[in-house]
């Protein structure tokens, strides 16, 4: 999302200068995206180089078959769809081209913006991708969010009259085996 956020703003900000300060029209917007995407490559690389934990992979490593083919299993759906969007923008940019240099540039605009909102949903599915990667490349030993299953424990509980207090519990009340109330120190029930 930092990445996307900074080719955005850098296009938006370059494509402003370019345009309406310097005066070069329709080039100016592709300079600007062409700006843009540099610096976002360059950063992506930098980020990438500085957050990467131990040594880095050697050759054999990234181009290891078996790890290849189950990175594409587990990210198979998401590529494809990645790939029709990315021929659906370019087909679509490709028919604007023959519609004149307003209706392409307004293209382009409509374009980071439609891309800008695919990728806040985006997060949402890298978040899903993240889990199941974590649950798959932990060498079979699955991926456990205790904090979810409580949460989840206590949504069900309240859902079914259960109320939950701060308080101490001095003693129980019983209906046979059954816990049917608890007394606080609070006085309540």
């Amino acid at each position: 999302l930092l990445l996307q956020t900074i080719l955005n703003g850098v296009n938006i900000a370059l494509s402003v200068a370019f345009v309406s300060g310097l005066g070069l029209g329709v080039p100016g917007v592709g300079w600007a995206s062409f700006a843009a995407e540099t610096t976002t490559a360059v950063v992506g690389v930098v980020l990438a180089l500085r957050l990467m934990d131990g040594p880095r992979p050697d050759r054999a490593r990234i181009l290891d078959g078996r790890a290849f083919r189950r990175m594409i299993a587990v990210n198979r759906d998401i590529m494809i769809r990645t790939l029709c969007v990315q021929l659906a923008f370019s087909f679509f940019t490709a028919q604007m081209t023959a519609q004149g240099d307003v209706a392409l540039a307004a293209n382009a605009i409509l374009i980071q913006i439609v891309t800008f909102c695919a990728y806040v949903l985006d997060g949402f599915a890298f978040a899903a991708e993240t889990l199941v990667g974590k649950s798959i490349g932990a060498r079979d030993e699955g991926w456990f969010d205790n904090m979810g299953l409580l949460n989840g424990f206590r949504a069900a509980a309240r859902a079914r009259g259960a109320v939950f207090l701060a308080d101490r519990v001095t003693g129980l009340e019983r209906a046979g085996d059954r816990v049917t109330a608890a007394r606080t120190e609070g006085g309540r029930r």
